[in-house]
Formats: C-alpha cells, structure tokens, sequence
C-alpha cells in the first residue's frame, strides 16, 4: 500500500554503490537467458554481470577534524604519505573558515585502525609522519580520533558489457565503476558519465538512441578505469606484475615490432 508506481520516459540509475537498477538487471539478465538454447545464448553475446574483485589491499578509513593553521590557503585539500606506505592523510575544505574533514587511510590490521586504539601511539604516529599536521590537532581531537570505529573503502566494481536496460535506463557513476577514493576518479568519472549522457541526449533524435550511444561510450571505458585503478592499488610486487611490468614489455615489444 505505500509503494508507488511512477512512469517516466528515462530512467538513471545513480544509486551508487547500493546498484539496485543493476542488481536487477543481472538478474533479468541471466533469467531470461536461462531460457535460451546454446545458439541463443551465443547470438545475445557476453551477459550482463557486475564484475566484484576481492581486496587484497584492504584500507579502512578515520575522519579528523582538522582546522588550517594561519598563513596556509584556505581554500586548498593537503595531501600527504609515509614513505613506508603505512598512512595516508588526505583533507578538503568543509567552509571558508579554514575548516577542513580529513581522512586517516590505515591499513584493515594495523593497530591504530581499530576502535578506541591508543591515543598516546596515534599522537605519537601524527608527530613523527605527519608533523605539520599534528601540530595542530588537539589532545582532545587525537583521543576522539582514536575511540572512532574504522569505516570501510568501497571495494572495486563495475558493470558490464552494456549500461543501460532497453531503450529508456541507463546506469551513471558507482553503479558502473567503483574504484577506491583515493585515486581521485570516482567523482571526476561520474561528472564525466554526466557530460557524456548529456552530449548523447542532445546529439541524438531519441532517448532509445541516446542510451544506446551513452552506453557504447562509456562501458569499455568504465570497465578499464576499475582495472587499472585495482591493479595500481594491488600491494607489492603482485601490483608490479599486474600493472607496471605489462607496460614496460609493452613499450619493448612495441619498439622492436612497431
């Protein structure tokens, strides 16, 4: 009784990594295929399928209060690493007031990812690794910090070989390609999706042609940027074989055979 059934003439599927048009999808997908023969399934190509990678680099995540000291640009996000790779801090401006929302990437199994881990280890940590911004940050701020339970990043996704279902859905953002935040393209490729749905709108006489170009622009694109994100983010000498070492043969075999 409080369900209501709205029609419109398209429909986008912008629901994140919560992919409810696209979970359904694989699932009509796969239920009408069921029903095919040997030469249907083949004729119908590849199916529809969300494509979820295990992480084998798994970070957790705590926000942190942050305000910027006088004399830094208020207006920037800071960015910095340990050289050994055990923390990240990335932060952004949350007002014009110097105020920013930090985030403390650690490892799943490190110490100070867990809740209510030691303060005085955390403070410890912040004032060899990230002195410029300990600094600043009050005991009170570090104790709250280190009570906090550990959120999650997402983990790698993406849809495929299509995206979009008939002539009037289409998928846009995470519900296609899901990467973790700190490589920086997960807002920047939906914006992209965005741009690219409005350019098939306007370059095209129908929604029925629209989705279709939007999803031939943007599928093999999408699949890619989660592959070389996950690679990129693999640990140790498995990101080097996955990634690196693939564009390194590539350049030699390619001057050699050009």
């Amino acid at each position: 009784d409080d369900l209501e059934l709205v029609r419109t003439e398209l429909l986008v599927a912008s629901d994140g990594t919560q992919r409810t048009v696209a979970t359904e999808m694989a699932r009509l997908d796969a239920e009408e295929r069921a029903g095919m023969g040997p030469v249907g399934r083949l004729r119908a190509g590849e199916p529809f399928r969300i494509r979820r990678y295990d992480d084998d680099n798994q970070r957790i995540y705590k926000t942190v209060p942050f305000k910027v000291p006088e004399g830094w640009r208020k207006d920037l996000n800071y960015s910095a690493r340990s050289k050994d790779g055990r923390v990240f801090w990335d932060s952004l401006p949350a007002n014009d007031s110097g105020e920013q929302c930090a985030v403390l990437l650690l490892r799943k199994d490190d110490e100070l990812a867990q809740m209510g881990c030691d303060p005085a280890a955390l403070r410890k940590v912040f004032d060899e690794v990230l002195p410029q911004f300990s600094a600043n940050l009050d005991d009170d701020t570090v104790a709250r910090v280190a009570e906090k339970p550990p959120s999650f990043l997402p983990k790698f996704r993406y849809a495929a070989p299509r995206l979009n279902q008939g002539d009037r859905t289409v998928l846009l953002g995470d519900s296609i390609h899901t990467v973790k935040p700190y490589f920086g393209l997960g807002a920047n490729s939906a914006l992209e999706d965005v741009q690219i749905l409005k350019q098939s709108l306007e370059s095209t006489s129908s929604i029925k042609d629209a989705t279709r170009m939007f999803s031939e622009r943007r599928a093999d694109e999408s699949r890619a940027l989660v592959q070389i994100s996950r690679e990129l983010d693999r640990p140790g000498v498995l990101g080097a074989f996955t990634f690196v070492i693939p564009l390194i043969l590539d350049s030699i075999f390619s001057k050699a055979v050009p």
